[in-house]
């Protein structure tokens, strides 16, 4: 059996089922192989021919929950994993990579799911002692979440910026009006007093008037 780890397809086989099983086998746990019936042949390019893997749980239909493909030698890259966990992660690759592709024609090209041997190598899901959150699936759910609530996080930081700077404008206008109407105040209470001095001035002119020569 070959060693998950540094399992490679061998793209140098050219018969369909190079994986040595048939659809609808039970398959071991951690059993792994190539090409049809549980991993694509001859996709993007002829000669083309995928990996495939399972880990130990099953469901209550019978087939394997952790479920990988790999990808053939020809789209090896650096920058992108030769595992694919799950099918939302082939779904992500082959959007990112192929976006012209017809996904549709991809997925039936072969099985995605394996029935499983049930020995004592395979393990039930509701046996298993980790929860469901664990399944390659859920894992990328959660690094999605946490890509989601950092961004919520950064956003919330954002607007609690501005909120302050908010705070800080009200605050500012509140003293403007303060001494806008203290201003005012002053400006009331000089021309109070300017009309009380014109009106005493005037008082004064009509009594000096009055007076014998």
């Amino acid at each position: 059996m070959t060693d998950p780890s540094d399992f490679t397809p061998n793209v140098d086989k050219p018969e369909e089922f190079s994986s040595g099983v048939e659809e609808n086998d039970p398959v071991p746990a951690l059993q792994s192989g190539e090409g049809l019936p549980y991993a694509p042949i001859n996709w993007p390019k002829p000669g083309d021919i995928w990996g495939w893997r399972v880990g130990r749980r099953f469901n209550t239909e019978g087939y394997y929950i952790d479920r990988y493909l790999y990808l053939p030698s020809s789209l090896h890259k650096p920058t992108v994993s030769k595992q694919l966990s799950s099918k939302l992660a082939v779904d992500r690759y082959i959007q990112s990579e192929f976006p012209d592709a017809d996904i549709e024609e991809f997925w039936a090209s072969f099985s995605w799911k394996v029935p499983a041997l049930k020995d004592s190598a395979a393990v039930p899901y509701s046996r298993f002692s980790t929860s469901k959150a664990n399944t390659p699936l859920n894992k990328e759910k959660k690094k999605f979440t946490r890509q989601l609530q950092a961004e919520i996080n950064s956003n919330l930081s954002v607007i609690q910026g501005i909120d302050n700077q908010i705070a800080q404008l009200q605050s500012r206008r509140a003293k403007l009006s303060e001494i806008l109407e203290t201003k005012k105040g002053f400006v009331a209470k000089l021309s109070v007093d300017e009309q009380v001095g014109n009106g005493k001035t005037t008082n004064e002119i009509e009594l000096n008037s009055e007076k014998p020569e």
